[in-house]
This record gives C-alpha cells, structure tokens and sequence, in this order.
C-alpha cells in the first residue's frame, strides 16, 4: 500500500514538471499572437495619368479577399523622395508591429503629401493641382503598405493658345505691324516670339508642333519648338509690352508667319510679300449663235481700262471650274509672279486659245459649235478674269436654257 502511495506521488510530480513548462509556453504563444499577428497586405487602384484639375478617385483594397478597406491613409511621393522613403521603411524591420506602423506613418508624412483616408467605400478622392510624376502609397496600421505610380499632366486644350493678326499682303520693304494676342482673353503678350517660314517648312513645324501637344514635359516642348523654328525659319523679332512687332520683309514670296512663347500654343498667320497683281475683266455677250462673230473686251478691273496684249482662251464649264478652283487655291500659297507664270501653260492644257487682244483690249470670234462655255482672259503680271457665254444654234431659242445662269 506505501509503495502504491509513494508511486502515485512520484508520477503526479513528474506531471507537475511536465504540464507547467508546457502551460507558460502555451501562454507565451498566446502573448505573442495577440502582439505579432500575420499582416495582410493592401492594393490601391488609381488611374496611370490624370490631368491637372481633374477629380480622380483612389481605392483601396485588401489583398486576401479583395474587400474594401476604410480608414487607410493615402499619401503622394515625388520621384526624388521614393528611393530614400523605400530605404527607411525597410530598416523597420526590426521593430514591434506598433511601433513599425507608428513609424511608417511618420515616414510618409515626411516624405509624400496627404491625400486623406478611405472611405466607408474604401475610395479617397483628389485634385492635382501641379504637374509631375508621383507614387502614390496606401498605408494602414496592421497592413503591410502598397505603392504604384500616377503621372499628372496639364492638358492641350487647357494651354494658352496664341493668335497673330498682320496684313494678308504687304510690299517688299513696307514695314508692317504684326500684333499677337492670347486667343481665349484677347490680350497682348509680350515677349512672343515672330517667325516667318516657307510654306513647306511651315507645314512640317505644324504637323511637329501637333505630334507634341499633348507631351507633359512642356520645357522640353518648349526647348524643341524654338529650336526646330529657328533652324526652319527667320526670326523677326520679339513682341513688346502692346503685343507688337515691326517687320519690313526683304524677299517676295509667300510664307507663314508663326508665334510662340512658352507656356503658350502656337499661333499662324500666312502672309503674302510682294506687288499685288491687278485683276482682268472680260466684256462679251452672254449668248450667241453658232456662226456669229462676237467681240470681247478685256479690261483692268478696277480701272476699266483697255489691256492689250491680253490672250484669250474659251474652255468647257467643267474645264472652267476645275481651272479656276487651282487659281484660287494659288492666290495664298506662295509667291504671285512664280503663279502667274503658271497659269498660261495651264489654259493651253485645258482650253482652246482665241486669239490677243488689240490696242483697245478688243478680240473677235466666231463659235462652230454650240453649247455652254467659259471665256478666260490672262496676261502676265494680272489675275484672270472669266466670262460664261452660251452658244445655240439657229433653231434653238436662247431662253430655253438658264446653262448661262448657272456660270455665274
């Protein structure tokens, strides 16, 4: 019986040894539980660009079940401050769970701009109001913090556009003034840069200052738009306090003027130098018979003198109008005499040649055919002028047709 005794004291002091390490463990692993818990991380869904001025939003998630998260912080890192924000964090490695999260969100509001917490959404919402790359970071105590980029920029339809007003024409040394105003207030600027360009380097620098003009990095557009100016174009001049610049251009021809300034959308205005050509004008019947002879009479338009020497060509309606579109389309783009010298070979090719006029600007005719056409009259150092006529036979009656009306 005292051996059974002894036996039962000795196995429940050996238990005693036993389950009392094995309780403070369990309570030690308890403690430590309940102050080291495993973290799960955070995910912040942002636009990659957004305008300056434009509201955007920002979500937060959390990374195990994609469920919202209300309350995280969210902050915006400038590219010079994220490698030492990134390097600081990391050496927290060693510190308890509350001191880390009191750090880390000291660290980020050292480093980056507050943009505020979460809602009950899990959203923020923000205004950038400057230019410029930033990380933004999503942070909340217990979470492990998430980072991703967002770039800011201003865009085109909010830049400044710059408008130029000058004479359409002006003389080889007539000095004239070339104004340059913001377009949405009409005020002058000063300072503006003037250029003039050739029609063919003008259309590259447009189509070079359109690929550009939505870049963010506007100082390195300004940089480029300057430089591809003036290795393209001649430089006039600045613009003073009233937006003005005087110019006197050495060369006929024809070209494009170009403003800009930084800050500013470029502005264009064509410009022609040079004596203006005079204009023709063309006196004959608006109907004839086959086989009658007409007289036409060209003279200067404004003037209404006689020209002599002047050619005379009849074309088909649909010759005219194609003829006459291209001379239009000339008046503007370049240098008046090199057109003009263009324009003879041109009704050679598309009209039938009637003869010149006399001294008095007269020339006679006779038509073998009937139908409507167009009379053009050119001579050197003048515009064309033009004249429908209608031409019936004998059995025809005139009035039967309005062909001649739709020429006008």
């Amino acid at each position: 019986m005292k051996k059974k005794l002894l036996l039962i004291a000795i196995t429940t002091a050996i238990l005693a040894l036993t389950i009392t390490p094995m309780v403070a463990f369990a309570q030690d692993q308890e403690t430590t539980t309940a102050v080291r818990p495993i973290k799960d991380g955070l995910a912040i869904v942002a636009p990659r660009a957004a305008a300056v001025g434009q509201l955007i939003s920002m979500t937060v998630f959390q990374c195990s079940d994609q469920t919202t998260v209300e309350g995280a912080g969210v902050w915006a890192v400038t590219p010079d401050k994220v490698e030492s924000l990134k390097g600081e964090m990391s050496n927290l490695k060693n510190l308890s769970p509350v001191d880390q999260d009191k750090k880390n969100e000291e660290l980020l509001n050292l480093h980056g701009i507050f943009i505020g917490r979460t809602d009950a959404t899990g959203k923020v919402w923000h205004t950038f109001n400057t230019a410029g790359s930033y990380m933004l970071v999503t942070f909340k105590p217990g979470y492990w913090h998430d980072m991703r980029l967002i770039v800011v920029g201003k865009p085109a339809g909010t830049i400044p556009r710059l408008v130029i007003d000058a004479p359409d024409k002006a003389e080889v040394g007539e000095k004239i003034t070339i104004t340059v105003i913001e377009k949405a207030n009409q005020e002058p600027v000063k300072d503006a840069g003037v250029w003039a360009l050739s029609r063919e380097k003008a259309e590259a620098i447009k189509a070079q200052f359109s690929s550009q003009s939505t870049v963010t990095d506007q100082d390195a557009v300004a940089a480029q738009v300057e430089n591809a100016l003036n290795l393209s174009g001649i430089f006039l001049g600045t613009t003073n306090g009233a937006g003005k610049l005087n110019y006197a251009f050495e060369n006929a021809g024809g070209y494009l003027l170009v403003t800009f300034k930084r800050g500013f959308l470029p502005g264009y205005r064509p410009i022609l130098i040079g004596s203006t050509p005079k204009v023709l004008s063309i006196d004959a019947p608006s109907k004839a018979k086959v086989g009658e002879k007409i007289t036409i009479t060209v003279t200067e338009k404004n003037s209404q003198d006689a020209v002599k020497d002047a050619g005379v060509w009849v074309l088909t309606r649909e010759n005219a109008l194609s003829v006459k579109s291209q001379m239009d389309a000339l008046k503007t783009a370049g240098d008046a005499n090199a057109i003009l010298a263009q324009i003879e070979s041109t009704l050679n090719i598309h009209g039938i040649f009637l003869g010149t006029t006399n001294g008095a600007g007269k020339v006679q005719y006779t038509f073998e055919n009937a139908g409507g056409y167009v009379l053009v009259t050119f001579k050197p150092g003048y515009w064309p002028g033009f004249k429908p006529i209608l031409i019936v036979s004998e059995q025809l009656k005139p009035t039967t047709s309005n062909s001649a009306a739709t020429l006008q």
